[in-house]
């Protein structure tokens, strides 16, 4: 399965695992691989309305935003 606006050659987490994760997403909205967000270090900074978040990976996996 192939998303339009994807520009990664690797396949989406969820497709891997046969989850209907297109059907979910709603038409045009991007969808990216956290790995591809957060490189090797888990972790991402993003600016938003003047202020900077920290999206980063917790050791147990999941994802965490704080600001």
């Amino acid at each position: 399965m192939s998303f339009p606006d994807s520009h990664s050659t690797k396949p989406h987490l969820n497709e891997a695992a046969g989850s209907h994760d297109a059907a979910m997403r709603p038409a045009g909205v991007k969808s990216v691989a956290s790995e591809e967000l957060l490189g090797a270090r888990g972790e991402l900074k993003i600016q938003h309305n003047g202020e900077l978040y920290s999206l980063r990976r917790t050791r147990q996996g999941r994802l965490i935003l704080t600001k």
